[in-house]
């Protein structure tokens, strides 16, 4: 996959074209501070999690596994702790080309979504990549969405700034900012090991 080039607004406001990170398919952002309470929960080897505010930061970067999402919601509660019980966002973000997960993940996915549903505010999937697995992807989270029957709004995107737009219009959160903290979660380094 080729690197895309975007206009984008450095630190001093001046416009200058930027390329994104390698293997990514979004537009590459600087001078958007996405470091404001942003709380790194975990590195694990196909999942990342982080808290950015009242919004709860997922990356996949491999197929997950049930104990991948017990620790995804694990971390998603510890989060409601210390917002003192708001109601959260959540924002993943799922990288290209994984396997798809299997049945019985799928299902652990959806119960955990129905239990979380009540305490978020709204949820938004990014699914990069282009193609036929892109197809696929967005139909295995909408399945586990229908399945989990979401009491509060929940879409799926290809694109990461009209994903962050439409977290915007569900929570107070800056959409440039937002995206900024989803790709330092998407650049921390795994731990050794």
């Amino acid at each position: 996959m080729g690197q895309h080039r975007n206009i984008v607004n450095d630190d001093v406001g001046l416009n200058r074209m930027r390329r994104s990170p390698r293997g990514s398919a979004l537009a590459y952002r600087s001078g958007v501070d996405g470091s404001r309470d942003y709380a790194l929960d975990f590195v694990g080897e196909r999942v990342r999690s982080a808290a950015w505010g009242d919004v709860h930061l997922n990356v996949y970067t491999d197929t997950p596994t049930i104990a991948d999402l017990d620790r995804l919601a694990d971390a998603q509660r510890q989060l409601r702790h210390r917002r003192e019980g708001n109601r959260l966002g959540v924002f993943s973000f799922a990288e290209a080309g994984f396997e798809m997960p299997s049945t019985d993940v799928r299902r652990h996915g959806a119960q955990l979504q129905s239990e979380m549903s009540p305490v978020i505010v709204a949820s938004a999937v990014v699914v990069d990549g282009a193609g036929f697995w892109v197809s696929a992807a967005i139909s295995v989270v909408n399945t586990i969405a229908l399945l989990s029957r979401p009491s509060s709004p929940a879409r799926v995107f290809r694109n990461i700034d009209d994903a962050a737009g439409w977290m915007a219009r569900s929570m107070p959160v800056d959409p440039g900012a937002l995206i900024s903290a989803t790709e330092r979660l998407r650049g921390e380094p795994a731990a050794p090991g």
